[in-house]
């Protein structure tokens, strides 16, 4: 199930609909539902039903699902395992309404001949003065219908009345303004409410409010059945976002209208695709107000301006159908929605026709300019990873040239044309000059030439205009992440390293036995205080996968295993390039003195073999860490460099860890470890997890314990499950395909890595890493492996097909993959390979 299916509860409303309004997967990431009861478990949904009960939690097992909500742009997949996904280009609804007055139900209508209620809505996107915003609060007047006497009144203090329509305040469809139709009650009838100030303010407000129709009559404001007769907006708080820039010829300053504006000043973005908007529960009425009355039987002088109560239904029942577009570039019609499956979590690297995209940028290439052209996806393979691209012809700004097959991998999407068919869009200058458009809706994308159908506001005009010309109106505040700063920390720590190697700063290989640290030594009985490896549960398994990495060999023997592989080693000086080197020495407490001492002596002799440690004797609160990719994942055999700083306040106060991204701009190797350095683990306090055992304890937590831990408990098998709240998808088909195809794309960043570790070894493990790679022969088994991978791909493996790897742990995780992966798998291995 998915947020705002339409479902039977048939253990409980076997005849009303309700909506499921939070799932397990949705409710992932908060400690507490709606009702503050906690997450909703797996297998369980929370739903509101269309009555007067408040929202509860079913099984799964028990709902039937009846209908399913899908936008325009939505991304979906059949039920088919594997299978392409596609984009919502069309949706058509069939509602059945029921009458808010007479209770009369019509099924069968298409939503294209109703509209909202109300003409103005909270979120609905207005103009005035040439800017743009959204209404985020309404102030109405209401009229109030007394059936006895068919009169009608505008009450004199509208917070005097209270919805008295039956459904529970928590329900989702408990609705947050007064609609036509509505049931409501004088507070009169409030129990509790004292007898004097009920006499006196129910009768006050109802004589001295507007009477619309009909007089005052004793005892009225107290009758059962009243209704709201009408709503009238008066005043709108609006955010303002963005100003007309076509207007601003002269770039000066423009102040936004008022926050708190009267409504006769909006002009609202009323947009063609309303009809695929509508939901279960929604206020709406018949366009056709004469068919309303034909259905009604209304006398004809009664119109819903007068009389807007009468005119107005529920909708208790849908059926949508949709049209999908294949990334294969085939359109699939009519579909009912409930045979789709929203893509809740697609992959970096899918592709959709009509996506706009541009090459990744690489140091193999010697045209930089390619970098800046712009291409539109005609269609996408998905099985093979591959998409057929055409260029734009920068000159007229048109599609030009055959189609070009790529590798996804070569391609991302362009940051600042990013289009679906109903988006809101800005034109940055004017398509003539006599034209005062500059806001519409984008209808579709041409395949011919690739410019952005647009459907403008202003004038109702269509327009196919360059997309170069267009700005989305959701990104339009939306800062740009600057991924050149990578690029300059990358630059900034060769040119350190490359300084420092200049200097010949020399590192000490004594270890912690050695008499020049006597002064670093401990109390013994510390090391069995400290949390160790078997008090992390699950950690065990990884670690003796850790120490079967280093295989065998006696190929490249150039150093001896003592010299050239200490786990840990101290050091005499910090080298320059370490991320916290800039921090400066600070005077640290006794305290602090005695407690690194004991981690030092713990780590010195509890480190698993994949986990190599340094320390300084210049700078105590500083440490440098290189672990091992652990067998039978896809970082086996590849290196990873932590730099770690000491607080002060240590150990009160967790350590700071900063992961060496060698791979600036190509995305996170990672779901834990980010571009910028940061390393998230809820034993850094840098992921809230919720769970006090996972949290650094002072008393009990160390820093072997966060080395183990960012080995055994990021570096892991399937890493994509590592995202918060994804280890829900954990043994279902959306799962294991992203899972997969999230492996594929991280192994070519951890071919890359180990290029560059070979390339630039880090200061202070230049040994260890010619010793890892060419004596123990890792950088020939890493590429004997991706040969295999190529061949086995090549040949077509069909039982392990796109990618699926042995659920044996220890072997490695990916067999085959994909034609486009295995394009840069070679490509990566030619380069490691002139390295052996």
């Amino acid at each position: 199930m998915f947020k705002e299916d339409s479902v039977i509860v048939s253990s409980r409303h076997p005849t009303r609909r309700g909506l499921v309004i939070e799932t397990s997967e949705n409710d992932a990431n908060n400690s507490d539902t709606a009702d503050g009861g906690g997450p909703v478990p797996t297998g369980f949904v929370k739903v509101s039903v269309l009555d007067r009960t408040a929202p509860f939690l079913a099984r799964e097992t028990d709902c039937t699902l009846v209908d399913r909500a899908m936008a325009l742009g939505d991304i979906v997949r059949t039920r088919s395992e594997f299978a392409q996904s596609g984009f919502v280009v069309s949706v058509s609804i069939q509602a059945s309404l029921e009458h808010c007055i007479s209770s009369r139900v019509i099924s069968g209508v298409d939503t294209a001949r109703i509209c909202y209620a109300h003409a103005l809505e909270k979120g609905m996107l207005v103009t005035c003065d040439n800017w743009i915003g959204e209404i985020t609060e309404l102030s109405d007047a209401i009229a109030i219908w007394i059936p006895s006497s068919d009169s009608i009144v505008a009450p004199a203090n509208a917070d005097l009345i209270i919805p008295d329509d039956g459904f529970h305040e928590e329900s989702h469809f408990a609705l947050a303004r007064y609609a036509p139709g509505q049931s409501v009650t004088s507070v009169s009838r409030i129990r509790g409410t004292p007898v004097a100030f009920v006499l006196a303010a129910s009768a006050e407000n109802f004589t001295n409010g507007t009477w619309l129709r009909g007089g005052y009559t004793r005892g009225c404001q107290s009758e059962n059945g009243l209704k709201i007769a009408g709503v009238k907006p008066l005043r709108a708080q609006v955010l303002w976002t963005v100003y007309n820039s076509l207007m601003n010829t002269e770039n000066f300053q423009v102040a936004p209208p008022p926050e708190n504006v009267d409504v006769s000043r909006l002009t609202v973005l009323s947009s063609c695709f309303e009809p695929s908007s509508f939901q279960l529960g929604d206020i709406v009425a018949l366009k056709d107000e004469a068919a309303a009355r034909q259905v009604l039987a209304l006398d004809g002088h009664i119109t819903a301006e007068t009389s807007p109560y009468l005119f107005t239904w529920r909708i208790i029942e849908t059926k949508t159908v949709v049209s999908v577009q294949w990334q294969d570039a085939s359109v699939s019609q009519n579909i009912a929605a409930v045979e789709l499956i929203p893509c809740l979590h697609p992959d970096e690297l899918e592709f959709w026709p009509s996506d706009y995209v541009k090459l990744v940028r690489s140091e193999e290439t010697s045209r930089p300019a390619a970098f800046d052209r712009i291409g539109m996806v005609i269609s996408m393979n998905f099985s093979e990873r591959t998409a057929k691209v055409r260029w734009f012809d920068v000159e007229i700004n048109e599609l030009q040239g055959p189609e070009i097959e790529y590798s996804v991998y070569e391609l991302e999407m362009h940051p600042d044309m990013q289009f679906r068919i109903a988006d809101r869009v800005i034109l940055t200058q004017p398509l003539h000059p006599t034209s005062s458009d500059w806001i519409g809706e984008v209808l579709g994308i041409q395949s011919t030439d690739g410019r952005v159908r647009v459907r403008f506001f202003g004038s109702g005009e269509i327009q196919a205009v360059p997309p170069k010309l267009l700005l989305s109106y959701q990104d339009e505040d939306d800062g740009d992440e600057d991924l050149s700063e990578y690029s300059d920390d990358l630059d900034d720590e060769m040119a350190m390293r490359d300084e420092a190697q200049v200097d010949s700063n020399s590192d000490s290989d004594s270890d912690m036995n050695s008499s020049s640290q006597a002064s670093w030594e401990t109390d013994d009985e510390f090391a069995d205080e400290m949390v160790g490896t078997e008090d992390m549960p699950g950690m065990a398994e990884s670690i003796d996968a850790l120490k079967e990495t280093h295989i065998a060999s006696t190929a490249h023997d150039i150093e001896s295993t003592t010299a050239a592989w200490q786990l840990f080693k101290s050091c005499d000086t910090a080298p320059l390039n370490h991320h916290f080197y800039g921090d400066g020495e600070i005077e640290f407490s006794r305290a602090f003195h005695q407690r690194i001492r004991k981690e030092y002596c713990v780590l010195s002799s509890s480190l698993p073999q994949g986990i190599l440690v340094r320390v300084y004797e210049d700078r105590m609160d500083l440490l440098r860490v290189l672990v091992v990719g652990p067998a039978g994942t896809p970082y086996e055999g590849a290196l990873f460099l932590f730099d770690v700083g000491l607080p002060g306040e240590y150990p009160q106060t967790p350590p700071t860890v900063h992961f060496h991204s060698w791979v600036p701009s190509s995305g996170r190797i990672n779901p834990n470890l980010y571009e910028d350095g940061k390393v998230c683990l809820s034993l850094l306090g840098t992921w809230d997890a919720g769970e006090r055992s996972e949290s650094w304890v002072p008393a009990k937590s160390s820093l072997l314990q966060v080395f183990v831990s960012i080995q055994s408990l990021v570096l892991t098998r399937e890493p994509y499950f590592n995202e918060p709240g994804y280890e829900k998808q954990i043994g279902t088909s959306e799962g294991m395909l992203n899972s997969r195809l999230y492996n594929e794309r991280l192994y070519l960043l951890v071919l890359k890595n180990v290029e560059y570790v070979v390339r630039h070894p880090p200061l202070g493990f230049e040994r260890e890493v010619r010793y890892h790679f060419y004596a123990l022969g890792w950088l020939r088994k890493i590429v004997e492996i991706a040969n295999t991978i190529i061949a086995k791909s090549t040949l077509g493996d069909m039982e392990n097909h796109g990618g699926a790897g042995s659920q044996d742990s220890s072997t490695f995780p990916i067999v085959t993959a994909s034609a486009g992966c295995v394009k840069l798998i070679k490509a990566r291995v030619a380069c490691l390979s002139s390295l052996l």
